[in-house]
């Protein structure tokens, strides 16, 4: 027979599980591309992304906090030597005399003045005509070392009352100016004396390092002296022709 008239609505059911949409992968592309992986719970997407063009350069930011100060370079080395043999000459614990010395060349020697100070004696020159033999100080830096070999041409024997040492010392003067003063700090003396008493033969080499934080500011002069000092008890010069070779470490 015919088919009957539709029967009257049924109850709603119940709320199914709401489906649960994973993002999985995100990889780049040539074309943008969505899979869709089913699980028992809803879905996992995995995208393919195709890269856009570059953007443009963004704004400089502010400039940065300044840094911790770095480490101090290697330094500056600056060497000297006599050109010959120079005759230095010891009158006790105090130099009297001294010669410059240069990158080669040495001068005759100089008189030295003693300043009786609260502080101790200064040893003061002038340069007179040796102005060539000092050389400025371009920035404040510090001296830091004197290596220095004295060298006597000549065979000699020291006093029984000697204990000689041959030396040199770093004199400073101020810009401008052609007045040194021996810096007390910077004398490098050989690190033995000759022997008291007993001929030395030519040619013996008595060498010396010392090690010194003597602080340098730009315009200052330098200049560079040899000399001999005597800590035993005699008072008489003692002349000994020499050489004079080293350097100076600034840094």
């Amino acid at each position: 027979g015919p088919q009957g008239p539709a029967g009257p609505a049924g109850p709603a059911g119940d709320a199914g599980p709401t489906p649960v949409v994973e993002v999985g992968t995100v990889e780049a592309g040539d074309a943008v591309k969505v899979e869709a992986t089913p699980t028992e719970t809803g879905v996992i997407l995995d995208f393919t992304l195709a890269s856009g063009a570059d953007g443009q350069p963004g704004e400089q930011g502010p400039t940065g906090p300044t840094g911790p100060e770095g480490l101090r370079g290697p330094g500056m080395l600056i060497p000297f030597a006599s050109s010959d043999s120079v005759v230095i000459r010891s009158s006790g614990s105090l130099p009297d005399r001294v010669y410059l010395v240069g990158f080669g060349s040495h001068t005759a020697y100089i008189s030295l003045t003693r300043e009786t100070t609260a502080d101790g004696v200064n040893l003061t020159f002038s340069l007179g005509n040796y102005e060539n033999y000092a050389f400025d100080i371009p920035i404040d830096c510090t001296l830091t070392t004197i290596v220095a070999t004295l060298t006597n041409r000549l065979a000699f024997t020291a006093n029984a009352n000697s204990v000689l040492y041959p030396c040199v010392y770093a004199a400073k003067s101020s810009a401008n100016d052609n007045y040194f003063t021996l810096l007390p700090e910077s004398c490098t003396r050989s690190d033995t004396p000759y022997e008291s008493g007993r001929s030395t033969p030519s040619n013996t080499p008595k060498s010396g390092r010392k090690t010194m934080n003597i602080p340098l500011l730009a315009g200052e002069r330098i200049a560079i002296v040899a000399t001999a000092i005597n800590d035993g008890t005699y008072t008489g010069n003692e002349p000994i022709t020499m050489w004079a070779a080293g350097s100076l470490l600034v840094q």
